[in-house]
């Protein structure tokens, strides 16, 4: 899948890349190998997955390949192929419009719990300690948009369930309430917080990695390109 914002023709980063990584703690981490249109799936392991979680505002393709990945679906990665997906980034389109609302963020504080869910059930206790990453991104989004109940519902929940330790606990607390009280307006205290959240921070390659055309040679004094836009 490539990336392009309004011209097809100068599509030029991938959504993202393998690195070697497990696929489930990439999604986890916010990181995710494949989007929702970028998956070929056979209808029947779609549908006994379930399919689509169709009351979800957002995130529907992350809770989607948490289950997929967790159910230990077989799949190959086809990186050795032309890019065929193209996806329009647009800070207009429906999943990136109003995304700190209310309804998407309580929509995402679920597909965090459904994550926990999924990982439990397919024994994978080694992956509840790292949901923190979906968790922390709501819950900061949460104090930033001013709903301060999702926050403290969430972060209470991560607190019972083990996704969060004590000291992120505390960490979030400050970062909620520097971020409410616009405190962190003041670079001093932007920097303190910032650097109490570092503990969650990832390096993601999502849309990072540029695309460059193969070209090939097809027969002396000509060449041809692999992937033509």
């Amino acid at each position: 899948m490539l990336l392009f914002q309004t011209d097809v023709s100068k599509a030029s980063h991938f959504w993202n890349v393998e690195n070697g990584q497990d696929d489930l703690l990439r999604v986890l981490r916010l990181d995710p190998i494949c989007q929702g249109t970028g998956t070929l799936w056979r209808a029947d392991s779609f549908k006994r997955l379930g399919g689509w979680n169709e009351d979800l505002k957002i995130w529907q393709d992350i809770e989607l390949h948490v289950r997929a990945f967790t159910a230990n679906l077989r799949f190959v990665k086809r990186f050795d192929l032309s890019p065929d997906v193209y996806l329009r980034e647009s800070v207009g389109s429906l999943s990136r419009g109003d995304y700190q609302s209310r309804d998407k963020l309580e929509s995402r504080a679920r597909v965090v719990r459904l994550a926990l869910g999924s990982v439990r059930r397919a024994g994978k206790p080694e992956m509840i300690r790292e949901i923190r990453f979906l968790c922390s991104s709501v819950i900061f989004g949460a104090a930033t948009a001013g709903h301060l109940d999702i926050a403290s519902e969430l972060r209470s929940w991560a607190a019972r369930e083990g996704v969060l330790t004590g000291d992120e606990i505390s960490r979030l607390r400050f970062a909620e309430f520097t971020r409410s009280s616009r405190f962190d307006h003041f670079a001093p205290v932007r920097r303190i917080r910032d650097g109490l959240m570092r503990v969650f921070a990832i390096e993601p390659t999502l849309g990072k990695v540029a695309f460059t055309p193969v070209v090939q040679q097809t027969r002396p004094g000509t060449v041809a390109a692999r992937n033509p836009l």
